[in-house]
């Protein structure tokens, strides 16, 4: 199986995930260290949850978490 994060990390302008495709990336995005994330991805995870927040597309077993993230990435750009 690959790896969630590739899928986002590997994503251009304009790529469509599917909706398991996205609850998968966020899924792994919530048990993620922020330090983890590599600091050329970091504009395109924030870009990725921010559009997932605002499509009310985040599944409430990880939103706190990924809330959390946001706030990590944020504070280290």
């Amino acid at each position: 199986m690959t790896n969630p994060l590739t899928l986002l990390y590997d994503m251009q302008n304009g790529d469509v995930l599917t909706w398991d495709k996205c609850r998968q990336i966020d899924l792994a995005l919530s048990a993620l260290d922020p330090a983890a994330i590599p600091p050329e991805q970091i504009e395109n995870v924030l870009s990725y949850l921010n559009r997932q927040f605002l499509h009310k597309q985040v599944d409430e077993s990880v939103s706190v978490q990924l809330e959390r993230l946001i706030d990590a990435l944020n504070a280290s750009a």
